[in-house]
This record gives structure tokens, sequence and C-alpha cells, in this order.
């Protein structure tokens, strides 16, 4: 969704078990924190409950409807 909203290139990505490096060029340099919270939050929102569903949450994010990622 970020890619549809903002300018940037993905110059290099490493995904790891608990947590991922970025490496983006945003056309507009203000952006940058923008486009990072946009592609966490389609994350975050769009992930298969399989890759989560054996973590534990709090009870105060379950009841956000908040992800335990």
């Amino acid at each position: 969704m970020s890619k549809k909203k903002y300018v940037y290139r993905i110059d290099a990505i490493v995904i790891l078990p608990e947590h991922i490096h970025l490496i983006i060029t945003p056309k507009i340099s203000s952006e940058y924190s923008k486009i990072v919270r946009a592609m966490k939050y389609h994350f975050s929102k769009n992930l298969d409950a399989k890759y989560y569903a054996h973590m534990e949450q709090s009870e105060s994010r379950s009841k956000r409807g908040s992800k335990p990622i």
C-alpha cells in the first residue's frame, strides 16, 4: 500500500524471524517516516493469523483489536 501512496525505491531488504531491515530511498526525504509507518501498518493488519496465533497478547491490546506482532 505504501508504494501506491509514496514514491520510493527499496534498495535492500532483509527479513528475519523477529524483525526486518530496510534501506529505502524516498523521492521526498521528509516522507521517510510516513513510508515506514505505512509499511508497518499494512503488514500488521494483513498478516495471516497462522504466523502469530501462537503468540501471547495483553488483554488491553486484544480489546483494541491489535495483533501480537
